[in-house]
């Protein structure tokens, strides 16, 4: 947990993009509320595996959706790296506390001090990603 002026934080989590947040360029049901309350909880870092024309357009819709203003999560945390196993050395350097993702492999490659959630829909990825910062305010599960 790290402190901010707002108070105690958890450690932030890593969202894949691409199966997690948007699917054929549109919001997964409940990905935009989802992702907005973990970052209000926790803090976000999106960290997508695309190449540089694909990036381009995945930071384009960013900005188009406003996610920035739907998520609070705005560009400087939008990380794209070119090969799947690269997303873990990512984690480490942001010091990410867990990573959801749709792909098991992405997981298996992630540093053993990050949780690893296996992205099936965000109320299971939410209550398991949250538990935590209500047990740590006092709220019984």
């Amino acid at each position: 947990m790290t402190t901010t002026d707002e108070g105690p934080r958890q450690i932030p989590v890593g969202v894949d993009l691409g199966g997690v947040v948007v699917e054929a360029w549109q919001w997964l049901p409940g990905a935009a509320a989802a992702v907005a309350a973990l970052e209000t909880a926790r803090g976000v870092h999106v960290v997508s595996k695309c190449g540089p024309a694909m990036e381009r357009r995945s930071r384009a819709w960013l900005e188009e959706v406003d996610f920035a203003g739907l998520t609070g999560i705005g560009p400087d945390r939008w990380h794209f790296v070119r090969r799947r196993e690269d997303k873990g050395p990512v984690a480490a350097r942001l010091g990410l506390g867990a990573f959801v993702d749709n792909r098991q492999e992405v997981l298996d490659a992630m540093p053993p001090t990050v949780e690893r959630v296996l992205f099936v829909g965000w109320p299971a990825a939410l209550y398991r990603l949250l538990s935590d910062v209500a047990r740590s305010q006092g709220v019984p599960s």
